[in-house]
């Protein structure tokens, strides 16, 4: 009977690498959440979330909720940390909670939204 083990080494970036697939995307319903990430995992700005027209969508991104809520064909409502906001596609950038957020597309089935955290 063979028995895999992994050295120490190998098993803990295998752990983070786990740790910072769920990080990123943690909370999301009809939506994917790219970002770029640390060396501990966690979710670095800035984050593309890509959200399904049709029906709830939501995600958590950089420690925050966010959730689409209307969509026209040159904007959208979003739901930002419990706060509304309206952004148009022509916006340069938008804030809230901490976030810039840009209108990447609006498409027929799929709106790409960039998210990220606003320097201090």
């Amino acid at each position: 009977m063979i028995a895999l083990r992994l050295k120490p080494l190998t098993a803990l970036p295998l752990a983070l690498l786990a740790l910072g697939a769920t990080a990123c995307g943690a909370g999301t319903e009809n939506a994917k959440v790219e970002c770029a990430h640390t060396i501990t995992g966690r979710a670095k700005s800035p984050c593309t979330v890509t959200f399904d027209r049709e029906g709830p969508s939501a995600a958590t991104v950089l420690g925050r909720d966010v959730e689409l809520t209307t969509t026209e064909r040159d904007r959208v409502t979003l739901t930002v940390a419990a706060t509304e906001i309206t952004v148009a596609l022509d916006d340069h950038e938008a804030q809230e909670a901490n976030l810039n957020i840009t209108i990447k597309s609006i498409g027929s089935k799929k709106v790409a939204i960039r998210f990220s955290e606003v320097d201090v």
